[in-house]
């Protein structure tokens, strides 16, 4: 059986790209990468690969990825995250996830990439608040957790329009905390504001009650409600 070595580039239609290595018996096997990059882009359909080179055995593959990378790593656009042909092992990439975060460079920290997440799925209508039975079903929920929230379909309604005029606190990580330190202040936060379970009796803050409690308590079948 005839199998084909060689090294490829993908290209994502914004101009960025991935170098890696491939060995298959079907040149039209549709691989495009295996890296990090490529997992997590979800339109593949705006990805294409090319060919740069064949090799006839696997140990000059690794030679010639190697040479790619080398020439190329690190540029603008190289979305390749190491010069290494194996790539990093887990406790590589674990020990450089900790590093960032140490320095303050990870960009979960900065909120920034989360707000344009969430503001290009509520653009488009993917996210699940632009969808009104989403949103009664949430609603219907919380009303029968004993009327906890009641208003919680007008405050995604509420919260929608705010995103979509680019007003929601959330999409700014500094009003996000000056309004979360108002709440605490006044005792107005949810997480400060005491529910009881109507099954079991016992009392808590805020979302945790939701999630362990009321329509979801384990007593619920032994308790159920008069």
């Amino acid at each position: 059986m005839l199998i084909y070595h060689f090294i490829y580039k993908t290209v994502h239609t914004n101009g960025n790209y991935y170098y890696g290595r491939h060995s298959t018996t079907n040149l039209n096997d549709g691989y495009l990468g295996s890296g990090t990059w490529i997992k997590n882009i979800k339109k593949t359909s705006n990805l294409t690969r090319e060919i740069l080179e064949y090799s006839d055995s696997i140990e000059n593959l690794k030679i010639l990825e190697s040479k790619y990378l080398e020439e190329n790593y690190g540029k603008s656009g190289c979305m390749n995250r190491t010069k290494d042909t194996d790539g990093y092992t887990s406790e590589q990439s674990r020990k450089i996830q900790k590093d960032r975060v140490e320095n303050g460079t990870h960009h979960l920290l900065s909120g920034e990439i989360q707000s344009k997440y969430q503001k290009k799925k509520y653009e488009n209508g993917t996210h699940p608040w632009c969808s009104s039975e989403y949103r009664k079903k949430m609603a219907k929920k919380i009303t029968e957790n004993n009327g906890w929230n009641i208003n919680i379909e007008q405050r995604r309604e509420s919260a929608y329009e705010l995103v979509k005029k680019g007003t929601h606190p959330f999409l700014d990580k500094q009003k996000a905390k000056k309004r979360t330190k108002i709440r605490m202040e006044n005792g107005t936060h949810n997480c400060l504001t005491q529910h009881k379970c109507n099954h079991c009796g016992k009392e808590g803050q805020g979302p945790a009650m939701l999630r362990h409690h009321f329509n979801n308590c384990k007593q619920k079948d032994i308790h159920p409600l008069d």
